[in-house]
């Protein structure tokens, strides 16, 4: 009787352990299951915007939603640098993104030709677009407006139109928007120009990448701004800025006195070229002081338009980041043109 007794309780005891092993069998597949779900959410959640990083798939439209959430991935520099981000359209313009962010609009007042209009202060852009990633060309203008007003024309199809006023431009985005069917185009703004030209730099020219001079470039960069703080005297002062922005753009002293081909000289960081120098650009604000509300009624300015970047008849110091005019909306030059913006919604 006692071995039978024995038996059972030896029994019952390896039955106990045979279940504990069970219940812990199931519990590490059951964590198994739970881990495989979350990984599964997880890249179905950022799967968008791995494939436009890592696949080369370029995105139907940009979300700077997208662009934020990446930047947990990768560093902004990396990002911009991605050739798949960007967009052309069904005229060949191509749109870069540009990230939301905050930056320090105006000009230091030791910087060499600055104006009293350029009081630095800071703006955010809350949210991101797409630039073009040079002004519209003359082979652009004709496909949507199918004349040709430029003062040089016939110089080639990649030449910046030219010789168009705010209004002219106006109708070229109205017609691009009707073709493509959407409402997304229009002329940046004054602060999404200067962000933009800037590309995350305090410096008085944009910094550049993509290119063999990149040290050279961003050292002069640096030694304008040390002459400035040390130069208050304003005579010669474009003789700073003439060696580095002979590497951005076309101004007096290379152009010839001509218009020149786009995306001939070296982008900025984020991609864009001629944002210095070939054309001024039109923006869509009127002529304001910085220190006046935007949305105040500005009824004194209303026919006065920013334009913005110098131009090839321009000396270097009218061609700086920072560097304001005006002109009348109706003002139509040689020297004037535009770039588009294209909106991520």
């Amino acid at each position: 009787m006692k071995i039978l007794e024995s038996l059972f309780y030896f029994s019952l005891e390896i039955l106990k352990k045979q279940t504990i092993e069970i219940i812990s069998l199931f519990c590490i597949i059951f964590l198994i299951i739970i881990l495989i779900i979350f990984i599964i959410i997880h890249r179905k959640k950022h799967l968008s915007i791995l494939n436009i990083l890592k696949n080369n798939l370029p995105p139907k439209d940009f979300d700077e939603n997208k662009l934020l959430e990446a930047e947990s991935y990768y560093n902004k520099e990396q990002l911009l640098n991605k050739s798949d981000l960007s967009i052309t359209n069904s005229i060949g313009m191509t749109f870069v993104p540009i990230p939301p962010g905050k930056f320090t609009m105006g000009s230091p007042e030791n910087e060499n030709g600055r104006d009293d209009d350029e009081t630095q202060h800071t703006v955010k852009i809350k949210k991101g677009f797409y630039i073009s990633s040079t002004p519209v060309t003359q082979g652009q203008w004709k496909s949507i407006s199918h004349d040709n007003p430029s003062y040089f024309k016939n110089l080639g199809d990649d030449y910046p139109v030219e010789n168009i006023n705010w209004y002219e431009a106006q109708n070229f985005i109205k017609k691009l928007n009707l073709k493509e069917q959407t409402q997304k185009y229009r002329l940046p703004n004054e602060e999404e120009w200067e962000y933009a030209c800037r590309a995350d730099s305090l410096t008085t020219f944009g910094k550049n990448f993509q290119n063999d001079n990149n040290d050279k470039n961003d050292n002069n960069n640096d030694k304008i701004d040390n002459k400035n703080d040390n130069n208050n005297n304003n005579d010669n002062e474009d003789i700073y800025y003439d060696e580095i922005i002979d590497n951005l753009g076309w101004y007096e002293k290379n152009s010839d006195g001509i218009t020149h081909p786009v995306a001939q000289k070296m982008p900025n960081k984020w991609g864009l070229y001629d944002i210095h120098g070939n054309v001024w650009e039109w923006c869509e604000d009127y002529y304001r002081s910085y220190t006046k509300n935007k949305n105040q009624n500005n009824n004194e300015n209303e026919s006065k338009r920013i334009i913005r970047g110098g131009s090839w008849l321009d000396s270097s110091i009218y061609c700086r980041s920072a560097t304001r005019n005006w002109t009348d909306s109706n003002n139509k030059a040689p020297y004037i043109g535009f770039r588009l913006v294209r909106d991520s919604e």
